[in-house]
């Protein structure tokens, strides 16, 4: 049996589950509603069609499509296999977040979409692995072993297309496309079929259009051919790569403080030392000695340097929840976001709009700086007296994730406008608006 046909019966296996187990169920929403498990699945395979639209995964998604160039002058069974491998790596993953978040909720803990991100080890993990993963486009180094090829000069084995469809995953939690947070929070509140099903139908709607150009008749002949040019594009790629790292260093010392983000860096430069030894005894360029006692100088020089880095407390960033005074009546005044904060004003009152968010999030921080802080809304927060509050999700909180639940959310960004007239429940409003939909709301809950 060729390897095209073992992944037939994956495939179709975990269709007929998904329809086997979706068909007849139905569940409650946080709104008392009944909300068909179906409903959620659509919600979820759209979701992750949405995530390949977000700047997380990019990095990712050029890479894969760097992939898929090279094959496309290959047998139509090969293209196949890539895509079914990506898709298992995918999947996979999903199903990987799916235990752990069922594990940690049934033990008595609460967590929610893109999680894993409140959590320094996991960032430093995160930044080495890109690092490395980068080092490895660049030529530095390459990987070789059963199953995954990742050299400049070697074809790309099945398992390094496991490996995408897994950092396509971890890269996509922090951005929370619209449907996704809706699909996740309702898995959050139903059984462990439910969870698995919602997760794994996530990872296929981000997979589906790797698998259309492979499915689609003659829609993989139309990318440009291989060629020498595909080399310089590898070698780009890997910038992105980088810029990733970069921005995750940066959630990670606005999270945890400076010195984290100096340790990472000594780690990072004690890798590349690593690599860079590794890669010249791969090309017989530097003996075993050689390669032994620069690895022994690396981890020396980690340990070393690890032990000087000063304590630093992390400091405030542009999303801290902290109270800022507004400069000229130009910007937010935000408040830490309190519910019972939130009815002290509304008895006197005023509406009040809360935005939960967190560093690690791109999807909050661009609806924040493209509408929320602009004058246009500001002026209408100002003239309709709104009290302005931030949930700060960025580390864990336990206030904040009874309140997502409480809305029906896996996780951040969620925004809630409160009105005097209706204090016990806010209007939600979607992931992805506008200017006009923000202020239409704040006047309706003024008015």
């Amino acid at each position: 049996m060729n390897r095209a046909r073992k992944f037939a019966p994956l495939g179709l296996l975990t269709c007929s589950l998904m329809a086997l187990f979706a068909t007849p169920a139905l569940a409650q929403g946080a709104d008392g509603e009944s909300v068909g498990l179906l409903s959620m699945l659509a919600f979820s395979f759209v979701g992750g069609l949405i995530l390949n639209l977000m700047p997380c995964v990019f990095p990712v998604l050029a890479l894969k499509a760097f992939g898929f160039v090279r094959t496309a002058g290959e047998d139509k069974k090969d293209r196949l296999l890539h895509v079914g491998a990506y898709t298992v790596g995918i999947v996979g993953t999903m199903v990987g977040f799916a235990a752990l978040i069922a594990g940690i909720r049934y033990s008595g803990g609460v967590v929610g979409w893109g999680f894993q991100f409140q959590h320094a080890p996991f960032i430093v993990f995160m930044c080495a692995l890109l690092f490395l993963f980068a080092l490895n486009l660049l030529g530095v180094f390459e990987i070789s072993m059963p199953g995954v090829q990742t050299g400049v000069a070697e074809e790309q084995g099945l398992g390094h297309s496991v490996f995408e469809g897994f950092l396509a995953v971890v890269l996509a939690t922090p951005c929370s496309a619209p449907f996704v947070g809706t699909a996740v929070g309702f898995a959050l509140t139903q059984g462990l079929v439910e969870i698995f099903l919602i997760f794994a139908v996530l990872g296929l709607g981000l997979a589906a259009p790797f698998a259309a150009l492979a499915l689609i008749p003659g829609l993989a002949e139309k990318l440009p051919r291989p060629g020498n040019w595909m080399l310089r594009l590898k070698e780009l790629l890997s910038f992105a790569l980088l810029g990733t790292m970069v921005w995750m260093l940066w959630v990670l010392g606005g999270a945890h403080g400076s010195d984290d983000v100096i340790r990472t860096l000594i780690l990072m430069l004690c890798l590349g030392l690593i690599a860079w030894s590794f890669g010249h005894w791969q090309r017989s360029a530097m003996g075993v000695k050689g390669f032994g006692a620069t690895l022994v100088f690396s981890l020396a020089a980690l340990w070393a340097g690890q032990g000087q880095v000063p304590e630093v407390a992390a400091e405030s960033s542009g999303t801290a929840v902290n109270a800022e005074k507004a400069t000229k009546g130009e910007a937010i005044s935000w408040v830490k976001f309190d519910p019972a904060g939130v009815q002290a004003e509304l008895k006197k009152g005023n509406p009040v709009f809360v935005d939960f968010t967190a560093d690690w999030c791109i999807t909050c921080k661009v609806n924040e700086r493209t509408i929320i802080e602009t004058p246009e809304v500001i002026s209408v927060m100002n003239e309709l007296n709104v009290l302005t509050m931030k949930g700060d999700y960025t580390k864990p909180d336990d206030v904040i994730t009874a309140t997502l639940q409480e809305y029906g959310k896996g996780g951040v960004p969620m925004y809630l406008v409160y009105s005097p007239k209706n204090p016990k429940r806010a209007e939600v409003l979607p992931e992805v608006f506008t200017k006009a939909l923000l202020t239409d709301a704040l006047k309706k809950a003024a008015n």
